[in-house]
């Protein structure tokens, strides 16, 4: 009995899912600091024990697409911030805890018991833009303790989903910068009637933006056959 732990090699998985058409982010994103509070009927609570915080320790997100650091609630936390603070959003106790964690982000995840279910609330900015995540998770069985994992696990979820969907993006668009630099080649006649002429047009030619090359194919004294190299599209290179 024992654990296992398998590393690939990422070059091959990265080709093996792409020849499935599948994108998987090469790198995880940016961390998120989560403060998990929980608004109970008689105290607000943050570094105590309770199910909403176990709940976000028991996700283990640290190592996830996106890291979800839950801060440890030592003294030094606990001197820093009170649940108060964090409620009220203090802006100097927040960036303190958010340092110590070396984070970009840090967002307050509320939880309280209503409409027979458990409200999550969450909201902030972040590396992956604006988060607002405000939904009521209803048990079937009353259990309204029971529904902290799955809140936990979908807001996870959604992170994942949208750092997935960014980091396509950014990935269509260098693959799409990569495919416009590519070299590419074109047959074009050039008449001219002196070599004067022929040296000037060269000349020209040689420097319009995104040609790279003309290699000569033909001469002869009414003009020239080129084979004229060029990056870029072909309506931009006429276009320059």
């Amino acid at each position: 009995i024992g654990r296992f732990t398998v590393r690939f090699l990422p070059n091959k998985m990265q080709k093996f899912f792409q020849d499935y058409g599948i994108r998987v982010p090469a790198r995880q994103a940016d961390p998120i600091v989560v403060l998990p509070v929980w608004r109970g009927p008689e105290a607000n609570q943050m570094w105590e024990e309770n199910f909403w915080r176990k709940a976000w320790l028991d996700l283990k997100g640290e190592q996830g697409i996106v890291p979800i650091i839950v801060p440890l609630g030592d003294l030094e936390d606990t001197e820093t911030l009170t649940v108060e603070d964090a409620l009220h959003n203090d802006p100097v106790k927040l960036e303190a805890i958010r340092k110590r964690y070396g984070s970009p982000s840090l967002l307050v995840a509320q939880a309280q018991a209503a409409e027979g279910g458990l409200h999550v609330y969450i909201e902030g900015e972040t590396k992956l833009g604006k988060v607002s995540f405000n939904k009521i998770f209803k048990p079937e069985d009353g259990n309204v303790e029971g529904q902290a994992p799955l809140a936990t696990q979908e807001f996870q979820k959604e992170l994942i989903e949208v750092y997935k969907e960014r980091m396509a993006k950014i990935a269509a668009a260098e693959e799409a910068a990569k495919e416009a630099n590519k070299s590419k080649s074109l047959a074009v006649a050039v008449p001219f009637s002196s070599p004067r002429e022929w040296n000037a047009i060269r000349s020209r030619i040689l420097t319009t933006p995104n040609v790279i090359g003309v290699d000569l194919s033909t001469l002869s004294g009414e003009g020239a056959v080129i084979r004229l190299m060029f990056t870029r599209t072909l309506e931009e290179l006429q276009g320059n």
